[in-house]
């Protein structure tokens, strides 16, 4: 478990976190100067690890008083979201909600305001597909977007074994992943966007995640309507529909959608192709 220790009441230092030797002696090493923005409980470890790894990080909270114990080990604390990002090669956001991240990025002085072309944006907060795709078509233009929400509690974190689901170009994906390392074991789930999907369909439940119903209507508009033929459910062997024992995984057994969509996988892989790549419009509104 973690520890936060030597925390200080000291005013947080906020000078400009792109100037001064400590930056060009990072980038001279080889490590990323990163804006680290959201500190909650596992955000707050997460940035503890790139220091700990040798990047030179400005972190930023809307609570102030968290960025503390970060600027003790040796963080710069940015007066606003803009400001930590200025200059910074990867900025990261870690949020609870659409709405603290949509404020981070897009309110007075935030992040948008700083990002410019090759800057890159690795988004950790949990959050619904359509916002991860909305926000990616209003950053400027050459600002390169990696979705990367995790998986696991704080004990995974503070040792760095957190599941990460990264979605991201190619040539974006090799820029972080060496940064992404020490925290978590990064899985490339595809292009952008499919972070969050596959973040989602790992280890969510019917009732847990009403947002996700139609990941379940993506893969039963798909099967042919003349699929009558029984198929046995993988938990109880109950012998229906396809449609049906879809629904009654999800339902009934209350499985994650990874295990029905396996099943699906198992059953039918084209289906199943066709089914992620319907899901995905979904996600950015455009699915017929």
């Amino acid at each position: 478990m973690f520890v936060e220790t030597g925390v200080s009441c000291s005013t947080p230092r906020t000078q400009d976190p792109i100037e001064g030797p400590r930056r060009a002696r990072t980038r001279s090493e080889g490590m990323a100067t990163i804006a680290f923005l959201g500190l909650g409980q596992i955000g707050t470890i997460m940035a503890t690890r790139l220091l700990e790894t040798g990047n030179h990080v400005a972190v930023w909270d809307r609570a102030e008083e968290r960025t503390r114990p970060l600027v003790e080990r040796g963080a710069v604390a940015a007066s606003s979201p803009a400001e930590a990002a200025r200059g910074a090669d990867v900025a990261i956001t870690m949020f609870e909600t659409p709405e603290a991240l949509e404020a981070s990025l897009f309110g007075e002085e935030g992040l948008a305001a700083s990002l410019g072309p090759e800057q890159i944006l690795i988004d950790m907060s949990t959050v619904h597909p359509q916002v991860s795709w909305s926000i990616r078509q209003r950053l400027p233009e050459g600002v390169a977007v990696v979705d990367a929400p995790v998986r696991g509690g704080l004990a995974e974190a503070a040792m760095g074994k957190l599941d990460m689901f990264a979605g991201a170009a190619d040539a974006a994906f090799g820029r972080v992943k060496e940064t992404l390392a020490p925290l978590a074991t990064v899985h490339h789930a595809g292009g952008p966007g499919q972070g969050v999907l596959a973040w989602l369909l790992r280890g969510a439940r019917w009732r847990d995640r009403p947002l996700l119903h139609p990941a379940t209507a993506a893969m039963r508009a798909l099967i042919p309507e003349a699929d009558g033929q029984p198929t046995r459910c993988p938990r109880c062997d109950q012998a229906d529909p396809v449609v049906a024992v879809l629904d009654h995984l999800l339902v009934d057994h209350g499985a994650t959608y990874d295990e029905a969509a396996r099943w699906l996988d198992d059953r039918d892989p084209d289906l199943f192709a066709l089914a992620i790549h319907h899901l995905a419009g979904l996600a950015r509104g455009t699915a017929a």
